[in-house]
């Protein structure tokens, strides 16, 4: 990512890296820097993450029928998909 790790909504009390006030009425103010386990962004490990921060629990592939997907996709149950809508 040129201008880093995507951001995750912050727990309260959590030192935030970025204030975004639209975000206040969804209760989504504070902002922290995502850190990925490894060096390389994984979508199939922040959406799990990012989501737990709104309350919801998931869990999230990086394959689909044996074929490996790009980093920036996962596949995510649709009964979790459906609580998450």
């Amino acid at each position: 990512f040129k201008r880093g790790m995507p951001l995750l909504p912050a727990y309260p009390d959590e030192l935030c890296l970025a204030e975004i006030d639209a975000g206040q009425r969804f209760g989504l103010r504070r902002w922290v820097r995502y850190e990925p386990h490894g060096t390389k962004f994984q979508l199939a490990q922040y959406l799990p993450i990012f989501m737990e921060r709104l309350g919801f629990e998931i869990e999230a592939y990086n394959s689909l029928d044996g074929q490996k997907l790009v980093p920036y996709q996962c596949v995510v149950r649709r009964a979790d998909w459906e609580q998450m809508r």
